[in-house]
């Protein structure tokens, strides 16, 4: 057995459960039977129910002069709460695992979406450059090299991004500043990027605006880095009187807003981010201008 874990059909406690009633024992030195064979104890057992399922059971002990009916109505309270704790507690990891299982899908077809596809071209770019090589048509070879480059140049900025998400929850042990930061030197940094970062907040800043902004970040961040071919990216987060403006900006290759409004580029999933907490979500951009995306929510 596991410990802490007590077999069913060998314990006081697995009485109580098969019973799927409190069970009570008062028993003096010297009485005898089949549960305690004469052992002192007084025991109080109620199972742990969810739905009429048993979950558990909670007991208590050896209480001086034995336990009484307010006991056990005291207890079964106690009980009722203590089983929705656990099963409160059970969900919230089935969650967690649901998540952490949704977040792995994503990776993988992100993987096979942009990496996957790259690297599949790099294999054709190779066997392209050196069929025209035997041949001699060395300016076709070098058109194949560059292909070659810039895929591989697409590749890297594609892992380094999916790596860094793969980190542990960096928000968590940084805080919104702390993990923006972070996220722009370790990526946009790190594939030539230049990059501008200005933080004026002078308020602790709750945990679910930190976690939408950080969310809406990272997507509009991801989509500079995969399709905007920029050379400038600046972050902006100011906090005005009661509430918040977050900024980001780039000077790449724009879109026109109507043609990836359905979705493409994560603008539906930062919409729903902003809608969650009421926040209002602004893009600008156009195919020559760059980029623009602001965020303000009330503290």
């Amino acid at each position: 057995e596991k410990p802490g874990r007590v077999h069913v059909g060998q314990s006081m406690l697995g009485l109580a459960v098969r019973r799927g009633e409190p069970l009570l024992i008062n028993n003096r030195p010297g009485d005898k039977s089949e549960i305690t064979d004469g052992a002192p104890v007084s025991l109080l057992a109620i199972p742990l129910k969810i739905q009429g399922q048993i979950i558990g059971v909670l007991d208590v002990a050896n209480k001086d002069r034995g336990f009484t009916q307010d006991d056990v109505r005291l207890i079964q309270l106690l009980a009722n709460q203590a089983a929705v704790a656990v099963e409160n507690a059970r969900l919230t990891r089935k969650v967690q695992e649901m998540a952490v299982l949704e977040e792995r899908q994503r990776l993988s077809r992100e993987l096979h979406d942009s990496v996957n596809q790259l690297l599949y071209g790099m294999a054709l770019y190779t066997q392209a450059a050196q069929r025209k090589l035997e041949t001699g048509e060395l300016d076709a070879v070098g058109s194949h090299l560059k292909n070659l480059q810039e895929s591989a140049s697409e590749a890297l900025k594609e892992m380094r991004r999916l790596i860094f998400e793969l980190r542990p929850s960096v928000l968590n042990q940084a805080g919104l500043k702390g993990a923006i930061s972070q996220r722009l030197k370790s990526v946009e940094e790190q594939i030539g990027l230049v990059t501008a970062f200005e933080w004026r907040v002078n308020t602790r800043l709750d945990a679910r605006i930190e976690e939408m902004l950080y969310g809406i970040a990272q997507e509009a961040l991801n989509n500079v880095v995969k399709h905007a071919h920029a050379m400038n990216v600046t972050v902006y987060v100011i906090q005005n009187d009661n509430s918040l403006v977050m900024k980001i900006e780039d000077d790449g290759v724009g879109f026109i807003l109507n043609e990836k409004e359905k979705g493409g580029i994560g603008l539906r999933t930062m919409r729903e981010r902003a809608d969650a907490l009421n926040a209002e979500l602004t893009i600008r951009s156009s195919p020559v201008g760059g980029t623009s995306l602001t965020i303000e929510v009330k503290l």
